[in-house]
């Protein structure tokens, strides 16, 4: 079976799709791998497969119920990948403020979204997401930039680093190099 990216155990992909044959072939795709990959038509059912289990990635159609599905992936904290069929940058940005990771507009071609699902989840094993909130601590991972109710915290590299660690997933081993 292929390495799904990581060099770890296979990352689990959670597809929400509404169209059954294009939800057959992202997941034949994704499969293709080395994904454990489950998919459902509505983003109310992907909220019952992650009561189950804990996506690694969510590559959710954009669909009237998208709101919902960037509110899991938050709660999950995994990356997702919102694939669209409109047009313009608009769009594209809302969804990317929104908490998307990617978007990728239909039609797309399987090996780019493979590849992007590929880019998301080396990223996505640190355990960190480019903005973490956690009651009224926002850290912007990217900028670098942290916030006590919407106050700027200044923070010298070393204590923003321990920050990032501390916002790991439980369970998530890493080393003194990866976190300092």
């Amino acid at each position: 079976m292929p390495d799904s990216g990581s060099g770890l155990e296979p990352s689990r992909v959670l597809v929400v799709e509404p169209h059954p044959t294009l939800r057959t072939v992202l997941v034949q795709r994704l499969r293709q791998d080395g994904h454990l990959t489950a998919a459902v038509g509505r983003a109310v059912e992907a909220l019952e497969v992650c009561q189950d289990q804990s996506p690694d990635l969510l590559v959710s159609a954009e669909i009237l119920e998208q709101s919902s599905a960037l509110r899991l992936a938050g709660q999950l904290r995994c990356p997702v990948i919102v694939l669209t069929a409109r047009t313009g940058a608009e769009p594209v940005v809302g969804l990317l403020d929104d908490g998307a990771d990617d978007v990728l507009r239909k039609p797309f071609g399987l090996e780019e979204l493979a590849a992007r699902c590929r880019t998301l989840l080396k990223r996505g094993h640190s355990g960190l997401q480019e903005r973490v909130t956690v009651g009224p601590l926002e850290v912007h991972l990217l900028l670098r930039q942290v916030t006590l109710r919407d106050k700027p915290v200044e923070l010298s590299p070393r204590e923003f680093a321990l920050l990032c660690a501390l916002l790991m997933p439980p369970g998530l081993v890493r080393s003194r190099q990866e976190c300092f």
